[in-house]
């Protein structure tokens, strides 16, 4: 089954696609394996209820026949026949729901793919519901990933919209991409990454959102083993080594908590939970701790009979041991988007252990395991369609729409980290209804979530009745009045304060068509300037065939809508050149550094273009361009970090160079640390005015035993002058360390 966000790199070398009637007579599934598969069918099949119809119990084993015919002589790099792989992913969608047409698509999920089966044949064989998913599954999978992020955003759409349409969908893609993980290891190491990379970022994620814990556990392990072998081989070799003494421990507090709690009346029952290797890796990364150094790798789980029991056996844990404070999290009253509910708490337990204790019911805890997928099986059982998802999960629909709005790489990757997988905020409007929002979200996403008019005027907001300023940060539980003023528009500034993906696209566009023209102006000198850098006129060019052509692989219907998308940064200037000269290398890692393609500032005067706060660039030093998304150009330092991040998005990099040294007046600030004495900021100020450079402010401090901080805002020409000018600080007396602020980190001058 091919991924839905990269080319076809899980399975094997395939040797064309071949017809059912055409593979009939090759010996691919030997005598033996044929046997054997279809006794995993049965086996599957026995937890499933009977079928209404007699007539309908030999479907699978016949769907099972029709798919080893249609893959014919297809092996997976393992050597295996192709078939295995359906087989092992109808197993496990068995295992989440009991649903026999699920269980017959996924036999058959990859046949329309991989041979010359159409979606009329399964209908006619299965029927229409079985074709109708077979053909949902086939449609995510169909675009690989391409060069252009547009295809990226495209296949995540179809699997959202195809998920909203009918629930099974996910259940099988998600079981697909589990059994090629569980498969890796016969994958060349740069495919595993790859699929592992999109693994992280979409199904593990993915998989979590829906509660599907058990799947999405698996999937972070099986990618830690495979990103990071030496980590995961050494957590659990220290694990093992004391798993003999955990499970001791473990078995005596499940005995203590069962004992305390049944003289209280309380009947539960008392599971042991195990910190998965993935989760233990990203919080010794997070917190730079040591394995040695955690201490919730084990934790208890209570599974009660109602939800009072739950809050009764919290109030007795919390009166037997210590509650640690500030790790108490209530999840019944405020389920996750995704239904979870459970109480969380941390105690300091027996032996001064700290413990973690997760409380809920048996019916909370099937949906903590099982997610939509206990839902799906409740309502099936109740004779309730619920193929399409209910209004819990109506985020995917709306993810869907929001992603088909967005044209950038970055910003659907952010909006995916906050709004599809990232922690959330409810809020209340004034009548009561509840609002989801991204955590840290601020008035402003509230109001693009309620109304994109309501957003585009939105001017400030009561929360709690107290009046609030647009980057106040949002709670879980505030009550959010939005005010609006026909005056007020989105600015660039809000897309520093918002967090949802579906308020930044709103500003965003906003932004577009209203400053479309001064856009379309930045864009053509843009443009135009880099055409004529690689020996091209621009006019004769533009009305020329092959940019008409260039035009379209773009998504840009006009000449002015590529300006203007230039001239916003969606598009860079670069991406139209490497369409022009198709024939220059790939790796331009260095191009930057050479003398003759670099682009003196003054040559982009008559653009937007600011120096980045991040590391305050110097004239003299090396710098690099990197086209934003609304602030035209923003120049940084060649090796500033924020820059190192954009290494895979060369196309939005453009060399620039300073002036000839003199020209241009940079601002900058300095710190001096020193011995605190008399006279010495006189002395100090004293040398840099000696030095012809002017002071805009300064700021001093005493801190310690007689130690003194002084920090000047200066005017310089270039970095030479600045690196004179440490040379002469350094020498006034009690001078210890002179020193370049760049944003809220210091270079050592001297």
């Amino acid at each position: 089954m091919s991924s839905v966000l990269e080319p076809n790199l899980e399975e094997p070398e395939r040797q064309g696609s071949t017809s059912v009637a055409a593979v009939e007579s090759i010996p691919v599934v030997s005598p033996k394996e044929r046997k054997q598969l279809f006794k995993r069918v049965r086996a599957a099949l026995e937890a499933f209820p009977a079928p209404p119809d007699p007539k309908l119990a030999d479907q699978p084993q016949q769907a099972l026949e029709f798919a080893i015919k249609a893959h014919g002589n297809q092996r997976r790099d393992s050597g295996e026949p192709y078939v295995t792989h359906p087989v092992a992913v109808a197993e496990m969608v068995a295992a989440l729901i009991p649903d026999r047409a699920t269980f017959i698509a996924s036999l058959l999920h990859d046949v329309i793919e991989d041979s010359n089966t159409k979606k009329e044949d399964i209908a006619k064989r299965f029927g229409d519901e079985v074709a109708s998913l077979v053909d949902g599954v086939t449609n995510v999978s169909r675009i690989r990933y391409g060069l252009t992020h547009e295809k990226q955003i495209e296949n995540l759409r179809r699997l959202l919209v195809a998920t909203a349409k009918d629930l099974r969908v996910i259940f099988i893609k998600l079981c697909d991409r589990l059994h090629n993980m569980r498969t890796l290891n016969s994958l060349a190491a740069d495919k595993r990454r790859r699929i592992c990379r999109s693994t992280l970022d979409i199904f593990a994620p993915l998989a979590h959102r829906l509660g599907l814990e058990r799947i999405k556990n698996e999937l972070e392990d099986l990618c830690l083993l495979y990103l990071h072998p030496e980590v995961y081989h050494d957590i659990k070799t220290r694990l093992d080594q004391k798993l003999a003494e955990r499970q001791e421990y473990a078995r005596k507090l499940q005995h203590t908590i069962s004992d305390i709690l049944a003289t209280h009346g309380l009947d539960v029952e008392i599971k042991w939970r195990v910190k998965h290797f993935w989760s233990i890796y990203e919080k010794m990364n997070t917190d730079n701790k040591d394995l040695s150094e955690i201490h919730d790798l084990n934790g208890i789980r209570i599974l009660t009979h109602n939800q009072n029991q739950c809050y009764a056996a919290l109030g007795i844990i919390h009166g037997v041991w210590p509650q640690v404070q500030g790790r108490f999290k209530d999840y019944i009253s405020r389920p996750k988007a995704n239904d979870y509910r459970s109480l969380h708490t941390t105690v300091l337990g027996p032996d001064g252990r700290m413990l973690e204790i997760q409380i809920r019911t048996r019916n909370m805890h099937r949906v903590c395991e099982e997610g939509v997928a206990a839902h799906w099986r409740y309502k099936e059982q109740h004779g309730r369609s619920s193929r399409r998802l209910g209004d819990d999960a109506a985020w995917i629909s709306q993810m869907s729409g929001v992603l088909q709005e967005m044209r950038d790489h970055s910003e659907w990757t952010e909006s995916l980290k906050t709004d599809l997988f990232g922690d959330e905020t409810y809020c209340y409007t004034p009548n009561g209804d509840i609002v989801r929002l991204p955590a840290k979200s601020c008035p402003i996403d509230f109001a693009y979530h309620i109304h994109t008019d309501l957003g585009d005027h939105c001017r400030g907001a009561t929360v709690n009745g107290r009046y609030v300023p647009l980057s106040h940060r949002l709670k879980t539980g505030d009550v959010v009045e939005v005010e609006t003023a026909k005056s007020s528009h989105p600015t660039p500034d809000w897309l520093n304060l918002v967090k949802s993906g579906k308020a930044r696209s709103k500003i965003r566009n906003h932004l577009f068509d209203s400053n479309r023209e001064t856009l379309i102006e930045q864009g053509r000198i843009l443009l135009s300037r880099e055409l004529h850098r690689i020996n091209v006129d621009p006019n004769p060019f533009y009305s020329s065939k092959e940019f008409k052509g260039i035009l379209e692989s773009l998504n840009a219907e006009t000449l002015e809508d590529l300006f203007a998308l230039v001239g916003f940064g969606r598009i860079a200037t670069k991406q139209v050149i490497a369409r022009i000269i198709p024939s220059q290398p790939k790796e331009r890692k260095t191009e930057h550094t050479v003398p003759g393609e670099k682009i003196k500032v003054s040559d982009i005067d008559d653009l937007l273009y600011r120096l980045a706060r991040c590391c305050h660039p110097v004239p003299g030093e090396p710098i690099i361009g990197l086209v934003t998304r609304v602030r035209g150009i923003s120049i940084h330092r060649d090796e500033c970090v924020n820059v190192k991040n954009f290494e895979g998005d060369r196309a939005r990099l453009i060399p620039l160079s300073w002036e000839d040294s003199g020209k241009t007046d940079s601002s900058t600030r300095v710190l001096i640390e020193a011995d605190d004495r008399q006279q010495l900021l006189a002395d100090v100020t004293n040398a840099i005015s000696g030095a012809g450079i002017n002071i805009s402010n300064s700021i001093s401090e005493v801190y310690g035993k007689n130690k003194a901080r002084l920090s000047f805002a200066i005017q310089i020409r270039d970095i030479n002058q600045l690196r004179r000018l440490a040379g002469l600080l350094i020498d006034i007396p009690g001078v210890e360390r002179v020193s370049q602020m760049r944003g809220t980190k210091k270079s050592r001058l001297a």
